[in-house]
């Protein structure tokens, strides 16, 4: 028998070499934008030129509500959202925070990780998920937001984690510094905790969110029970209704809205909105007002692919005097707006 030499004897006993993990695959990069400016006029004329209980509050002079710029990475494990802004939006969202000016440049940033079990939690800046109106008015029916999309809150800064359970049902659980808090004020967090269902043209959203939001020792948790269901009539017609409701020691709130939306052509559309707000309080706190109620009009075009055009007539009434009238101030306020919208 023939003698093999010991050096090719080590070769093919030695175990073979691990094959190269392949790399990962680079992230998807997605950058966006997106720009709404209106001109309003009031009837009740303000002299400071600035309308009352509203996010867009300027009369008589053409306003850039919002310029955004956007970018989303999304890899196979991980993914990162960054969105910084400017205009009036802007400033009247992060008014509340000690610093406003730390926060106003940003919309959102946040990043998240998939776990198992189809898991997905993000930590960051986050838009909030109470009520179905957006800080990004393409998204919603009309162009101006509710009575209740200004009473609520409608940024976090926390943790969250998501579920699909199936059937069309998606779960959510928040950790959250407060309402509109960026900079935690009291030490206390709050939670929420949810879930959505989408049925075919049937969406239904609950969530229930609780903590203390005020300073103080003996400060009262804040619960707050939010719904809103979302029906698609026709193929053209569609319905939704928003309802929420709030205890906080002595304070009682109830706020909501009824929508109704009809697409007349594949690229216009008109919907109506009434909404309101009731506080039982000695000192309403969520729009220093106990009582208001408003009913809005909107005609909108899509003049092109990623451009809206908008025609709005709004008309609130509250139960007391803080709507600007002049020098004055009425109970009443008549607005008319067009705007434009355009993204990419």
């Amino acid at each position: 028998m023939s003698r093999i030499p010991a050096c090719v004897l080590l070769f093919l006993a030695a175990p073979a070499a691990a094959e190269p993990a392949e790399p990962a695959a680079p992230p998807v990069i997605a950058i966006g934008g997106y720009l709404d400016t209106y001109y309003m006029y009031s009837l009740g004329r303000p002299a400071d030129g600035v309308t009352a209980l509203r996010l867009e509050s300027v009369h008589g002079g053409f306003t850039v509500a919002a310029a955004a710029i956007e970018a989303t990475a999304t890899a196979e494990r991980w993914h990162a959202r960054v969105v910084v802004q400017a205009g009036a939006d802007a400033a009247a969202v992060s008014v509340v925070e000690p610093v406003p000016s730390t926060w106003q440049p940003l919309r959102e940033a946040s990043a998240g990780v998939s776990l198992g079990g189809d898991v997905t939690v993000d930590a960051g800046l986050m838009l909030s998920p109470i009520g179905p109106e957006s800080l990004v008015s393409k998204d919603d029916w009309n162009w101006s937001r509710s009575t209740a999309f200004v009473a609520l809150p409608t940024y976090h800064v926390g943790v969250r984690a998501t579920r699909p359970l199936g059937g069309g049902v998606t779960a959510q659980a928040w950790l959250v510094n407060g309402w509109n808090a960026a900079t935690d004020g009291n030490r206390g967090k709050t939670a929420l905790i949810g879930a959505t269902r989408v049925d075919g043209g049937t969406t239904i959203a609950l969530l229930y969110a609780g903590g203390v939001e005020a300073t103080g020792t003996d400060a009262p948790w804040r619960h707050l029970l939010d719904g809103y269901a979302i029906v698609a009539v026709t193929d053209r017609v569609d319905v939704m209704a928003h309802v929420d409701g709030g205890i906080e020691g002595e304070r009682r709130w109830l706020t909501g809205a009824l929508y109704a939306r009809a697409r007349a052509t594949d690229t216009v559309e008109v919907a109506a909105r009434v909404d309101g707000l009731r506080e039982w309080s000695d000192a309403p706190s969520l729009l220093g007002v106990e009582r208001v109620v408003a009913a809005t009009a909107t005609a909108s075009w899509r003049a092109a692919a990623q451009v809206l055009l908008r025609a709005e007539l709004r008309h609130d009434r509250a139960g007391d005097p803080v709507f600007p009238d002049g020098d004055a101030l009425g109970r009443t306020q008549t607005t008319a707006t067009t705007a434009l919208t355009a993204w990419f």
